[in-house]
């Protein structure tokens, strides 16, 4: 049993407590409070302070208004002028003054009266419309599958393929005021030397003065072009163009030409005529040779003519230069159901749109 010492005699200081071992966390204690403060936690749920709404509006404007500004400088800079798109081959950009919704089916396509007149084969009506304004003024019901479409002074001409029929529209009232029965399948309506012409099964010929119409048996064509003193026919049964006389509707010359053809015209002394595979050929009115052949679109037409050159419906639409016979698609691979030139304008029909567009932005 351990002795515990006696005070030192005649000492009156007490002796010191003995030291009591240290416990095995106190230094960890001493460490932990000379550490720095911990950082106070971050609150959720609550208001950002002021700057960062400042900084939240600013990136939101931005989202909303880079794009547009982008848009703008695109524009300006970069895809101005006519350049064609290599992505998207069509017309050259701005060449397209209008674009305008018609009728079902658009496609034979007419001016006249000071109005642009366009045939809507799916829903049996004729549209006109008004060039200074590229409205539509006024819807005429006609036939069935309107086709053929022909202008002269105050009376429009519609030949009407699954009736046999030709709708004769007053261009002053906007109504037809007759319904005349031709031959079957009636196509083309072409105007001059004083009588309406209609291709079909058989050609027939309308006195405008009082609505007689005469069939010349026998003649079946699939399209009429007049010429001074002459009726011109393409005509698939035997592969021919025939000039027919005007009364008699008797022929008066045979021009053989291989294979079947879809349309014709007769313009500066020639008559050009195309065939659904592709090519066009142009013929010296008075004596029937044959002096170009050129290859233009599937399906192409022969449809209208300007000062300078042919211009041809199909796939694409195509421009044949008179003086030179050299074929070009100014509408790139564009194509078109119908098409006229004037007032300004290339009118051309596609589905149930007809577009307005500058010849002047187009290629030469």
């Amino acid at each position: 049993m351990p002795v515990r010492p006696e005070a030192t005699r005649g000492s009156t200081t007490p002796d010191p407590p003995p030291s009591l071992p240290r416990r095995p966390w106190a230094d960890v204690h001493d460490r932990a409070a000379s550490l720095p403060p911990a950082p106070r936690p971050t609150t959720y749920g609550g208001p950002p302070p002021a700057n960062e709404w400042r900084l939240l509006v600013i990136r939101a404007v931005l989202c909303v208004v880079g794009p547009i500004i982008f848009f703008i400088v695109w524009e300006i800079f970069f895809a101005s002028g006519d350049e064609r798109d290599p992505l998207e081959p069509g017309p050259p950009r701005g060449s397209v003054v209008a674009t305008i919704s018609v009728g079902k089916g658009a496609g034979a396509i007419a001016l006249g009266s000071g109005a642009v007149w366009v045939a809507n084969g799916d829903d049996g009506t004729v549209s006109r419309i008004d060039p200074s304004s590229n409205k539509v003024v006024a819807t005429i019901r006609v036939g069935r599958r309107p086709g053929g479409i022909a202008v002269d002074g105050s009376t429009a001409w519609v030949s009407n393929f699954e009736d046999a029929t030709v709708s004769r529209i007053d261009t002053t009232t906007n109504t037809v005021t007759a319904t005349l029965q031709v031959g079957t399948v009636p196509s083309d309506v072409a105007l001059g030397e004083g009588a309406v012409w209609v291709g079909g099964l058989p050609l027939s010929r309308i006195d405008p003065r009082t609505n007689k119409v005469t069939r010349f048996q026998g003649v079946h064509v699939s399209s009429v072009a007049t010429s001074p003193g002459a009726v011109w026919v393409a005509r698939n049964e035997g592969a021919v163009v025939l000039r027919l006389d005007t009364s008699t509707g008797k022929t008066a010359a045979s021009i053989p030409l291989e294979g079947i053809h879809s349309d014709l015209i007769v313009s500066h002394g020639s008559v050009w005529v195309t065939s659904p595979d592709g090519s066009a050929s142009r013929l010296d009115a008075a004596n029937g040779v044959v002096t170009a052949t050129v290859s233009v679109g599937v399906s192409s037409r022969v449809v209208r003519s300007d000062d300078r050159a042919i211009w041809l419906d199909g796939y694409p639409v195509s421009r044949i230069d008179r003086s030179t016979n050299v074929v070009s698609k100014p509408l790139g691979e564009d194509g078109a159901a119908g098409l006229a030139i004037d007032h300004g304008a290339l009118w051309v029909t596609l589905g149930d749109e007809v577009r307005r567009i500058d010849p002047g932005r187009l290629e030469p």
